[in-house]
C-alpha cells in the first residue's frame, strides 16, 4: 500500500479564546464520588448512581404489582430443583432473561420460585433449560 502525504494546513491557526461546554460534565450540586473507610482499614470510592429515568420508575412500578400479585396467585415454588426447594416462593423469575430480550411484565413469561431453586437455576443453566425452566432468547426477539 503505498502511503499518502500528509494534508498541509492552507491558513494559519488563529488565536481564539477556548471553547467551552454548552453542558456542563457533572451537575457541580451532585457529588461524583464518595470516599468511604472500612473497619479493616481500606478506603473504597462509592459513586452515586444516576437517577432513573420517569420511564423505568413506572416499569418498575407495574413489575411490583405483578410480582405481588404472582406471589399470592402462586404461592408455591414453579421450579422444584431438588430436595433443597423450600416449597413457599418467594421471587418471580423470568424463563427468558432480561438481557436475552425477556419481558420483565410477561406473565407468561414468569415464574414463581423459592430462594433455592432460583439461585440453583442460575447456577446451572443448561441443566435449567433441559428441565425447561429457563429458555435462551434472543435480543430483540420476542419470547
Amino acid at each position: 500500500m503505498r502511503r499518502r502525504k500528509p494534508l498541509e494546513r492552507r491558513s494559519e491557526l488563529k488565536a481564539k479564546k477556548p471553547w467551552t461546554r454548552k453542558v456542563p460534565l457533572a451537575d457541580p450540586e451532585r457529588p461524583t464520588a464518595e470516599l468511604v473507610e472500612l473497619e479493616n482499614g481500606m478506603t473504597l470510592r462509592r459513586m452515586p448512581l444516576a437517577p432513573r429515568s420517569a420511564k423505568q420508575t413506572a416499569l418498575y412500578v407495574a413489575r411490583r404489582l405483578l410480582v405481588r400479585r404472582l406471589l399470592e396467585e402462586r404461592p408455591w415454588c414453579e421450579i422444584q430443583w431438588d430436595d433443597r426447594c423450600q416449597g413457599r416462593s418467594v421471587d418471580a423469575d423470568e424463563i427468558v432473561l432480561r438481557s436475552q430480550g425477556g419481558s420483565i411484565l410477561d406473565e407468561a413469561n414468569l415464574q414463581t420460585a423459592c430462594r433455592a431453586c432460583h439461585d440453583a437455576k442460575h447456577a446451572h443453566p443448561n441443566a435449567a433449560e433441559a428441565r425447561g425452566v429457563y429458555r435462551r432468547g434472543t435480543h430483540g426477539e420476542a419470547a
